[in-house]
């Protein structure tokens, strides 16, 4: 007994000598010391002690914790109705967008079927009305209903060389960052109109798109057979394993673009530039790439049977050996690969 009142002595003693460093120092008052209480001893015998023990009063740190609770709360309302009214607005949004396609698809088809549109002459009212309609349909559409947009003017045959109706070269606004307004120009597929669109193994055989900028679009798989991209900009762009067979790209910006295992067979790329792309694997046979910039080009295992480097620029022996094959193609210098 004696011990242990020895212990709680020795106890209260160490815990109120803790509390007097704490309070000289003036922490106490904060509550991160541990809270200490006031402590009475009283000793009414040699065996027997009282103590009496008073609540310490409120610290900081107490009010801190009542408070912490309903501020977490608030935090966690106010992150909740932010992240539902994001969803509700995304909801919304992609909504309007289906309408938005929708009220498009039915007023071209009404131009096309009852309006003849088709058959219009170039300067005739209806296709006023329907490059209007295709320009504001194309500024507020996402990714997936762009390339909708694109398909439908496809096979209605809106997009073709002959009697094309739709030209998608001057579809929409262009704000010039020099300007400061707005000016009308030519709208890059890759960006502000269509370019967001997931083109990739789209079919647009035969389609004449000279002079437009597909720059960084991804079109890889796309069908291009026969397509004309004459003077078009296609630098950085997508085109692993397209087919641009018989595809015209004569002068045409094919720099840095990834044209692995493309199929270029008999294309036009006269003039073309072509320095920095990928063309590994790539065929190439009978591929007209007289005058072309090949500079920096990587050509291995690309087949080049029968294809004409006429003038071509930027080649090199060892660029040239990296190919599969170079037989009957015409040298940069015109000689004859046998």
């Amino acid at each position: 007994m004696k011990n242990a009142s020895y212990l709680v002595h020795w106890s209260l003693s160490c815990g109120n000598y803790g509390k007097a460093i704490y309070t000289a120092a003036g922490w106490d008052w904060t509550g991160f010391t541990g809270g200490y209480s006031q402590v009475t001893i009283t000793s009414t015998g040699q065996s027997t002690t009282t103590t009496t023990v008073k609540p310490a009063g409120k610290t900081l740190w107490d009010w801190m914790q009542l408070l912490l609770v309903p501020i977490m709360l608030a935090i966690g309302g106010f992150w909740f109705s932010q992240v539902q009214r994001n969803s509700e607005q995304k909801i919304a949004s992609d909504n309007q967008r289906a309408a938005t396609l929708q009220s498009y698809l039915d007023r071209m088809s009404e131009l096309l079927l009852e309006k003849d549109l088709l058959e219009s002459d170039r300067n005739d009212e209806v296709r006023n009305v329907a490059r209007g309609q295709t320009l504001t349909v194309l500024g507020s559409l996402d990714a997936n209903r762009k390339r909708s947009v694109i398909l439908f003017l496809y096979e209605s045959g809106l997009l073709f060389k002959d009697g094309r109706i739709i030209d998608l070269r001057t579809l929409g606004v262009r704000v010039d960052a020099d300007q400061p307004s707005a000016e009308l120009g030519v709208v890059p597929l890759s960006t502000a109109d269509v370019g967001a669109a997931d083109l990739r193994q789209i079919t647009l055989s035969g389609v004449f798109l000279g002079k437009v900028d597909l720059s960084g679009a991804d079109l890889y798989g796309a069908d291009l057979r026969r397509t004309n991209l004459s003077d078009s900009d296609l630098g950085a762009c997508n085109l692993r394993e397209a087919n641009l067979n018989g595809a015209n790209l004569w002068e045409a910006d094919l720099s840095g673009a990834d044209l692995r295992e493309a199929d270029l067979r008999r294309a036009n790329l006269r003039e073309a530039y072509i320095d920095g792309a990928d063309l590994r694997r790539a065929d190439l046979r009978e591929a007209d790439i007289t005058g072309a910039d090949l500079t920096g080009v990587d050509l291995q295992e690309a087949d080049l049977s029968g294809a004409n480097l006429t003038r071509a620029i930027g080649t090199t022996p060892e660029q040239l050996k990296r190919a599969k094959s170079l037989q009957d193609a015409t040298m940069p210098d015109g000689s004859k690969h046998l």
